[in-house]
């Protein structure tokens, strides 16, 4: 341990302060005693500040050659971005008398902990464990570099840095909040508490669901007869209709999903609605694949299987909104030449007037094969701008501004519904909902 590691503690500034001002004092006391006592003033300065520095050094050299502390951090496989994420500290002394510590946790500035810098005593071979709340801001690779520990001396006259732990990277992916809650909220069939309602379609499709009483509208190709003579009462078969499809989702990384609301982009709402709908679609026995455009332009495949949501996420977690243009057009042509095949092809982006054209000739492309979502993320700003009353000049202008914004946009998303186009326009932060309620509302229609 080097001596550069040493640092004064509040102590240690404190007790110089009052050396420095009784040596003051004493020097002035001087000019008014007599020599003798003069004398004996002089002789109890040099004793105390003899000691005073013989014990400031006897604490500084009695710092432990060893560490006295072993640190270990226990990171989860991977964090969500815009929550917060649980990792633990777990810190033993290994002093034979108490130690007073104080942790900072070396991270960049993509992430927040809201408990550092901790400060904390342990016992001797104590074993602490310190829960981290972290909460990171960006998606990506976070690189945890290290946790910096200040030890207070013996005396608390010196404070010493060591540095514990190589640095380590972990992914953090999209949020997962709302697919965790929509789980058990599913399990609780409370899924109306999200505003998302599964009522799913039964039909006489090739996939059989159930057996149930007879009902009204039940037609006799559904009556279960060896069923029906043991129950002595009429007893149908219930299928589930089987329209496994191909969903495809079109996202937008270009410029415009740089636009923030709250903690998070565009891109991320856009990201967290994906993976939500994702998820209920590999449920439902759908096929889910996904392409980018703007940037980075990423092609996955439809993929079936309800445990393959991790594939598409080491695919996406790392992508972020780049300063390109949001190319529709290129977008649509190359979706046709990788997927011929009918699916539900759902695009994902901030749109407004401008890009009027370009949407209409890129849905007339894309249409010719597939059935076509627009899912537009309406910028909150615009509607908190609406909402305030107009108090001023200045207010008036950003208020006819806004308002003039918002009409030529649904101007925009009425037109490409009346091409035939479906059409979701919502806050992004409400986007998962209203996605996931379109598509169930088109498997139960049979349209999917």
């Amino acid at each position: 341990m080097s001596w550069l590691q040493l640092r004064p503690s509040k102590r240690l500034i404190q007790w110089s302060l009052v050396w420095l001002s009784v040596s003051l004092a004493l020097g002035v006391l001087r000019l008014w005693v007599n020599e003798s006592v003069a004398g004996t003033l002089n002789g109890w300065w040099w004793f105390t500040s003899l000691v005073f520095v013989l014990v400031t050094a006897w604490d500084a050299a009695s710092r432990q050659r060893k560490p006295a502390l072993q640190v270990d951090r226990r990171l989860p496989a991977g964090l969500s971005v815009g929550t917060n994420n649980s990792v633990d500290l777990v810190l033993t002394s290994q002093s034979v008398y108490p130690i007073r510590l104080t942790v900072t946790e070396l991270v960049s500035e993509q992430v927040r902990i809201a408990e550092l810098p901790l400060t904390l005593t342990l016992a001797p071979d104590e074993e602490a464990r310190v829960p981290l709340t972290v909460h990171p801001l960006k998606r990506g690779d976070l690189a945890f570099d290290g946790v910096d520990v200040l030890v207070t001396s013996r005396w608390g006259l010196w404070l010493h840095r060591q540095k514990y732990l190589e640095p380590e990277v972990v992914r953090v992916f999209p949020n997962f909040t709302a697919i965790s809650h929509f789980e058990l909220l599913a399990h609780g069939q409370q899924t109306g508490q999200l505003g998302i309602h599964m009522n799913q379609r039964r039909g006489e499709g090739l996939d059989f669901h159930q057996l149930r009483e007879f009902r009204s509208g039940d037609s006799l190709r559904q009556v279960d007869w060896k069923a029906t003579s043991r129950t002595l009462k009429p007893i149908s078969r219930e299928y589930q209709d089987e329209r496994d499809q191909d969903i495809i989702f079109l996202m937008d990384n270009g410029r415009k999903m740089r636009a923030q609301d709250g903690e998070l982009s565009h891109f991320d709402h856009c990201l967290n609605a994906v993976l939500m709908t994702a998820y209920i679609a590999l449920r439902q026995g759908d096929a889910v694949g996904l392409m980018t455009f703007g940037d980075q332009n990423k092609w996955v495949p439809p993929i079936k299987g309800k445990n393959n949501l991790s594939l598409l996420l080491d695919q996406v977690y790392g992508l972020h909104s780049s300063l390109a243009s949001s190319d529709y057009i290129g977008a649509a042509q190359q979706l046709m030449t990788k997927h011929r095949k009918r699916a539900l092809v759902v695009i994902i982006s901030n749109v407004n007037d401008q890009d009027e054209d370009d949407l209409l000739a890129a849905y007339q492309l894309i249409q010719k094969n597939h059935l076509v979502i627009f899912a537009c993320l309406r910028e909150s700003k615009f509607d908190q701008v609406a909402e305030k009353p107009v108090r001023d000049f200045e207010h008036a202008l950003e208020y006819t501004s806004a308002t003039e914004f918002q009409i030529n946009r649904l101007n925009t998303l009425k037109k490409l519904q009346t091409s035939g186009a479906l059409v979701i326009d919502d806050l992004p932060s409400q986007m998962h909902i209203g996605l996931v309620n379109q598509y169930l509302a088109l498997k139960r229609s049979g349209r999917i």
